[in-house]
């Protein structure tokens, strides 16, 4: 949030802001902070302003306002603003809002195209005028493009004396640092932007023109046509050596590995929005070598870069030829670096179907067989799988518990794992944000399941204080939860269902059967959108995987049984499919969470 005063100003009239004609404060959009905070305080402000005849607009300086105002499809608030900093009456209070990375850039462009708005994409190599203007605009924007411009005023970064005098009498503490520490910090000895850096006075005013010179001592390339400069101006410039700072990070990933430490590349890709993403794709081709001397000129061809990270090529694998090849190959690679520490990794799946009897065969049978760590998924799995292992100790990980204390999977020893546990509150909002109209509220639930426990009774609160009725139904096999699910048709204006594994096994049938009926099927996993669900607000699983293989991975290798996590929620994801069915607008969302992932039904 920042607010802007100034004497007088003047509106913006984008459609994000509602200015008056001569507000006295601007209070602006960020998409950083959270929306709900921002949007609640946004009252408490205007309240206290109207009693001192003080008037409050706002403006939008979200990541998503300035994409449109590049194309104009918006009033540019940001630049409306910087004009007030002009102006010595001018005062600013900012908060934090994204300094947008260029995969944050990428998901705000898609998700734009996606709501209508007529775009371009981001072209990484832009070949012709149009799409080197797109990339002008979108650079304009990219990175901390907020902070130069309203701090381009009478700029005071002080802190209050208040402020100082609590740090003085209150000093933080960073904590002892045992001598035993082998963490160290590396940096390039020779070829950065440090050792390069050349600064020179400018004698008299004129021109300069920028120009990179091909390390193949090709034609060089003028960056910047003319840069006007006056007498007496410093210019300053520098550049980075490729090959010295490959060099670097193959030297830190070899001597990482044989000092057996954790190699940490840090670096700051929204500030320094031009170098670092490159920086960082040097470092993703140093740490998989064998993957990108493979594979890279095909990666290459299909648009997945490293300079956007793992994740996002492991994303894009999927529609190309070699996608799966390719996936293996990540995956030796990974099962290689467990082999340098002495781990052989293999698995063995089983498929208990929820079923207590068949589940604790399984735990006799994996506990007789000498299995290493055993990695449960679900409530009912989990336990029996610690039942099992109790005499043996053989670590059990498991993922994607709700409540592990109303599950009795905590304080125990050789147990741990991570936690899905479901903001109840997020999606109670989601369903009044898009239905604000709603009478009734569908409880569906299993009452044998521990994760619904907590969760529906936080919804029963949640619905009590808004007065709004609710309907329970409840079921322990598929048959009851179809039977329970049909029973709610014709009673409620939506259905919630937590993060509950006995409603997941009939989650298409009960998706289907409540879309045909009109009514919104939320719930506590995305798995159960892409099942036909219509929305849900939870932790994105591929991540929960990924970070339950890690706690096992390091188990096996410390023996060392770490606390339970808890993953990190904020996302909500839509189905498409079903919203059309049920003529929802859910554009209300992007109020609610900082990133909204569109999906469609999936065959499985």
């Amino acid at each position: 949030m920042t607010v802007q005063s100034a004497q007088p100003a003047q509106a913006s009239q984008s459609p994000q802001s509602e200015q008056a004609a001569q507000p006295d404060i601007v209070y602006t959009w960020t998409d950083e902070a959270p929306m709900l905070a921002t949007h609640s305080f946004l009252p408490i402000v205007r309240g206290f302003a109207q009693r001192a005849g003080v008037s409050v607009g706002t403006a939008d300086i979200s990541l998503a306002g300035r994409i449109l105002a590049a194309f104009s499809l918006a009033d540019d608030d940001l630049a409306h603003l910087g004009e007030l900093t002009q102006s010595p009456a001018a005062t600013i209070i900012k908060l934090p809002n994204i300094s947008a990375s260029l995969p944050q850039l990428k998901a705000a462009i898609a998700e734009l195209q996606a709501l209508g708005h007529e775009i371009p994409d981001y072209p990484d190599s832009p070949a012709t005028p149009a799409e080197r203007e797109a990339r002008a605009a979108y650079d304009a924007v990219k990175g901390s493009a907020v902070n130069p411009v309203l701090r381009e005023g009478n700029s005071d970064r002080r802190a209050p004396a208040a402020v100082k005098a609590y740090a003085r009498s209150h000093p933080h503490s960073m904590g002892a640092w045992s001598p035993q520490s082998r963490t160290r910090v590396a940096t390039m000895g020779a070829g950065d932007f440090r050792r390069n850096e050349r600064s020179v006075v400018v004698p008299e005013a004129g021109t300069l023109q920028i120009r990179l010179r091909p390390a193949n001592d090709g034609e060089p390339i003028v960056l910047r046509e003319s840069l006007p400069v006056t007498a007496g101006e410093v210019v300053d410039a520098t550049f980075m050596s490729a090959a010295a700072l490959d060099e670097f990070l193959a030297g830190q990933v070899a001597a990482a590995k044989d000092e057996d430490l954790l190699l940490s590349v840090h670096l700051k890709a929204t500030m320094m929005k031009v170098s670092d993403p490159i920086i960082f794709g040097h470092a993703v081709r140093a740490a998989l070598p064998g993957v990108f001397s493979t594979y890279g000129q095909v990666l290459a061809e299909a648009g997945l870069r490293a300079e956007d990270g793992l994740a996002s090529i492991l994303a894009g694998l999927d529609p190309l030829p070699q996608g799966e090849e390719i996936r293996a190959a990540i995956e030796a690679e990974l099962d290689a670096k467990a082999a340098e520490k002495g781990i052989t990794i293999e698995y063995k799946d089983f498929n208990g179907q929820n079923d207590a009897t068949t589940l604790n065969q399984i735990g006799t049978q994996v506990v007789a067989d000498g299995y290493d760590a055993i990695i449960p998924i679900a409530t009912l799995a989990a336990q029996c799988m610690t039942t099992a292992a109790e005499s043996t100790k053989t670590p059990v990980i498991y993922a994607a518990i709700s409540d592990p204390a109303a599950a009795d999977l905590t304080d125990i020893d050789y147990v741990t794992g991570t936690s899905d546990a479901l903001n109840t509150q997020s999606i109670m909002d989601m369903i009044f944000a898009v239905q604000p109209e709603a009478k009734t509220i569908g409880l569906l639930y299993s009452n044998s399941e521990a994760n619904s426990t907590t969760p529906i009774a936080e919804a029963k609160a949640y619905l009590d204080a808004k007065g709004i009725a609710y309907v329970e139904k409840t079921g322990n096999t598929n048959d009851e939860i179809m039977t329970a699910a049909n029973a709610l048709v014709g009673q409620v204006d939506a259905v919630f269902t937590p993060t509950d594994n006995v409603v997941m096994a009939a989650a298409a049938a009960v998706s289907e059967t409540l879309t045909n009926a009109g009514i919104p099927f939320y719930t506590g996993a995305d798995s159960f959108v892409t099942a036909g669900a219509f929305a849900t607000c939870g932790v994105n699983y591929t991540e929960l995987g990924t970070y339950t293989a890690d706690m096992a991975l390091d188990i096996l290798e410390t023996g060392t049984v770490p606390e339970y996590h808890v993953m990190d929620g904020g996302i909500i994801t839509v189905n498409t499919e079903t919203a059309a069915a049920l003529d929802l607008d859910y554009s209300a969302f992007n109020d609610l969470a900082g990133t909204v992932v569109e999906v469609e039904t999936t065959a499985e």
